[in-house]
Protein backbone atom coordinates (compact mmCIF):
# COMPACT_ATOMS: atom_id res chain seq x y z
CA UNK A 1 0.00 0.00 0.00
CA UNK A 2 1.20 3.44 -1.32
CA UNK A 3 1.52 6.88 1.12
CA UNK A 4 -1.48 7.57 -0.95
CA UNK A 5 -3.53 4.75 -0.17
CA UNK A 6 -3.26 5.27 3.40
CA UNK A 7 -3.80 8.93 3.00
CA UNK A 8 -7.43 8.79 0.77
CA UNK A 9 -8.01 5.13 0.55
CA UNK A 10 -11.16 3.54 -1.02
CA UNK A 11 -13.06 6.90 -1.24
CA UNK A 12 -9.77 8.61 -3.09
CA UNK A 13 -10.21 6.30 -6.04
CA UNK A 14 -14.15 6.27 -5.92
CA UNK A 15 -13.72 10.19 -6.51
CA UNK A 16 -10.99 9.47 -9.06
CA UNK A 17 -13.16 6.58 -10.99
CA UNK A 18 -16.48 8.66 -10.73
CA UNK A 19 -14.87 12.07 -12.36
CA UNK A 20 -13.58 9.73 -15.32
CA UNK A 21 -16.73 8.57 -15.84
CA UNK A 22 -18.39 11.71 -15.62
CA UNK A 23 -15.66 12.49 -18.28
CA UNK A 24 -16.70 9.73 -20.63
CA UNK A 25 -20.58 10.19 -19.93
CA UNK A 26 -19.59 13.97 -21.25
CA UNK A 27 -18.07 12.85 -24.12
CA UNK A 28 -20.65 9.96 -25.08
CA UNK A 29 -23.31 13.32 -24.98
CA UNK A 30 -21.79 15.04 -27.74
CA UNK A 31 -24.22 12.62 -29.51
CA UNK A 32 -27.11 14.62 -28.44
CA UNK A 33 -25.45 17.86 -29.92
CA UNK A 34 -25.05 16.17 -33.51
CA UNK A 35 -28.68 16.09 -34.87
CA UNK A 36 -29.07 19.93 -35.68
CA UNK A 37 -27.71 23.09 -36.08
CA UNK A 38 -27.92 25.83 -32.76
CA UNK A 39 -27.14 28.97 -32.56
CA UNK A 40 -24.33 30.33 -29.40
CA UNK A 41 -27.37 31.36 -27.16
CA UNK A 42 -28.85 27.83 -27.94
CA UNK A 43 -25.26 26.13 -27.26
CA UNK A 44 -24.59 27.77 -24.33
CA UNK A 45 -27.55 26.80 -22.88
CA UNK A 46 -27.64 23.24 -23.83
CA UNK A 47 -24.13 22.80 -22.38
CA UNK A 48 -24.85 23.85 -19.05
CA UNK A 49 -28.00 21.72 -19.30
CA UNK A 50 -25.87 18.84 -20.53
CA UNK A 51 -23.41 19.66 -17.58
CA UNK A 52 -26.03 19.80 -14.79
CA UNK A 53 -28.07 16.90 -15.87
CA UNK A 54 -25.65 14.38 -16.45
CA UNK A 55 -23.67 15.54 -12.85
CA UNK A 56 -27.01 15.00 -11.47
CA UNK A 57 -27.65 11.97 -13.06
CA UNK A 58 -23.77 10.39 -12.20
CA UNK A 59 -24.87 10.86 -8.80
CA UNK A 60 -26.55 7.30 -8.75
CA UNK A 61 -24.01 5.12 -9.80
CA UNK A 62 -21.81 7.00 -7.11
CA UNK A 63 -24.20 7.08 -4.07
CA UNK A 64 -24.48 2.81 -5.31
CA UNK A 65 -20.30 2.63 -5.23
CA UNK A 66 -20.33 4.82 -2.13
CA UNK A 67 -22.64 2.34 -0.25
CA UNK A 68 -19.70 -0.57 -0.89
CA UNK A 69 -16.84 1.50 -0.65
CA UNK A 70 -15.23 -0.35 2.70
CA UNK A 71 -16.06 -4.08 1.44
CA UNK A 72 -13.42 -6.40 0.17
CA UNK A 73 -11.75 -5.47 -3.41
CA UNK A 74 -13.56 -7.67 -5.76
CA UNK A 75 -17.06 -6.94 -4.63
CA UNK A 76 -16.85 -3.08 -4.84
CA UNK A 77 -15.06 -3.44 -7.91
CA UNK A 78 -17.67 -5.80 -9.44
CA UNK A 79 -20.39 -3.46 -7.94
CA UNK A 80 -18.75 0.05 -8.94
CA UNK A 81 -17.86 -1.23 -12.28
CA UNK A 82 -21.28 -3.08 -12.94
CA UNK A 83 -22.71 0.26 -11.80
CA UNK A 84 -20.71 2.76 -14.12
CA UNK A 85 -21.71 0.79 -16.65
CA UNK A 86 -25.11 0.41 -16.66
CA UNK A 87 -25.21 3.80 -16.53
CA UNK A 88 -22.73 4.78 -19.33
CA UNK A 89 -24.44 1.95 -21.48
CA UNK A 90 -28.04 3.77 -20.52
CA UNK A 91 -26.50 7.34 -21.81
CA UNK A 92 -24.98 5.95 -24.74
CA UNK A 93 -28.22 3.60 -25.99
CA UNK A 94 -30.46 7.00 -25.24
CA UNK A 95 -28.38 9.03 -27.30
CA UNK A 96 -28.42 6.36 -30.16
CA UNK A 97 -32.33 6.40 -30.15
CA UNK A 98 -32.02 10.22 -29.69
CA UNK A 99 -30.35 10.36 -32.84
CA UNK A 100 -32.43 8.54 -34.87
CA UNK A 101 -36.07 9.07 -33.12
CA UNK A 102 -35.31 12.63 -31.87
CA UNK A 103 -36.80 11.52 -28.54
CA UNK A 104 -35.25 9.92 -25.25
CA UNK A 105 -36.24 6.39 -23.80
CA UNK A 106 -40.02 6.66 -23.05
CA UNK A 107 -42.72 3.75 -22.64
CA UNK A 108 -43.18 4.64 -26.68
CA UNK A 109 -39.70 3.46 -27.07
CA UNK A 110 -39.51 0.55 -24.96
CA UNK A 111 -42.79 -0.95 -26.33
CA UNK A 112 -41.36 -0.97 -29.87
CA UNK A 113 -37.81 -2.27 -28.27
CA UNK A 114 -40.19 -5.02 -27.10
CA UNK A 115 -43.28 -5.74 -29.03
CA UNK A 116 -43.26 -7.63 -30.93
CA UNK A 117 -42.71 -7.01 -34.54
CA UNK A 118 -41.38 -3.39 -32.83
CA UNK A 119 -37.68 -3.91 -33.76
CA UNK A 120 -38.70 -5.07 -37.45
CA UNK A 121 -40.61 -1.59 -37.86
CA UNK A 122 -37.22 -0.29 -36.68
CA UNK A 123 -35.37 -2.08 -39.28
CA UNK A 124 -33.17 -3.49 -36.28
CA UNK A 125 -31.35 -6.41 -38.09
CA UNK A 126 -28.84 -8.76 -36.72
CA UNK A 127 -26.03 -6.36 -37.76
CA UNK A 128 -27.13 -3.74 -35.87
CA UNK A 129 -27.75 -6.46 -32.98
CA UNK A 130 -24.55 -6.91 -32.63
CA UNK A 131 -23.03 -3.76 -33.10
CA UNK A 132 -25.43 -3.23 -30.02
CA UNK A 133 -24.20 -5.54 -27.95
CA UNK A 134 -20.40 -4.96 -29.05
CA UNK A 135 -20.73 -1.10 -27.61
CA UNK A 136 -21.81 -2.23 -24.36
CA UNK A 137 -18.90 -4.85 -24.31
CA UNK A 138 -17.17 -1.70 -25.30
CA UNK A 139 -18.48 0.13 -22.39
CA UNK A 140 -17.46 -2.76 -19.88
CA UNK A 141 -14.16 -3.04 -21.13
CA UNK A 142 -12.91 0.66 -21.14
CA UNK A 143 -15.06 0.58 -17.34
CA UNK A 144 -12.38 -2.11 -16.29
CA UNK A 145 -9.47 0.10 -17.61
CA UNK A 146 -10.97 3.44 -16.15
CA UNK A 147 -11.64 1.56 -12.83
CA UNK A 148 -7.74 0.15 -12.94
CA UNK A 149 -6.50 3.76 -13.73
CA UNK A 150 -8.47 4.87 -10.61
CA UNK A 151 -6.79 2.79 -8.14
CA UNK A 152 -3.41 3.77 -9.10
CA UNK A 153 -4.32 7.21 -8.61
CA UNK A 154 -6.37 7.99 -6.11
CA UNK A 155 -7.32 11.88 -5.48
CA UNK A 156 -8.72 14.21 -2.34
CA UNK A 157 -12.18 14.74 -2.05
CA UNK A 158 -12.67 17.66 -5.50
CA UNK A 159 -13.80 20.47 -3.19
CA UNK A 160 -13.21 22.99 -6.13
CA UNK A 161 -14.60 20.95 -9.19
CA UNK A 162 -17.85 19.92 -6.94
CA UNK A 163 -18.93 23.36 -5.81
CA UNK A 164 -18.16 24.37 -9.60
CA UNK A 165 -20.62 21.61 -10.99
CA UNK A 166 -23.32 22.52 -8.29
CA UNK A 167 -23.06 25.98 -9.09
CA UNK A 168 -23.63 24.76 -12.54
CA UNK A 169 -26.75 22.59 -11.33
CA UNK A 170 -28.04 25.84 -9.31
CA UNK A 171 -27.97 27.98 -12.64
CA UNK A 172 -29.44 25.95 -14.76
CA UNK A 173 -32.32 24.97 -12.31
CA UNK A 174 -32.56 28.39 -11.76
CA UNK A 175 -33.09 29.27 -15.80
CA UNK A 176 -36.09 26.38 -16.35
CA UNK A 177 -37.79 27.03 -13.05
CA UNK A 178 -38.11 30.95 -14.31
Amino acid sequence: MNDSDKKFGNIGSLFMFSGLNFLLVLAISLLYFTHSKHYFGELISLIIADISNFFMLSLVPFAISLVFVKTPGLLRKYISIAAYSLFTIFILYDACIYKVLKMHFNSLVINLIFTKGGLETLEFSLSLMIMTALMALSVIVIEFIIYSLSMRQPIKFPVYAVICLLCIVVVDKSIYAY
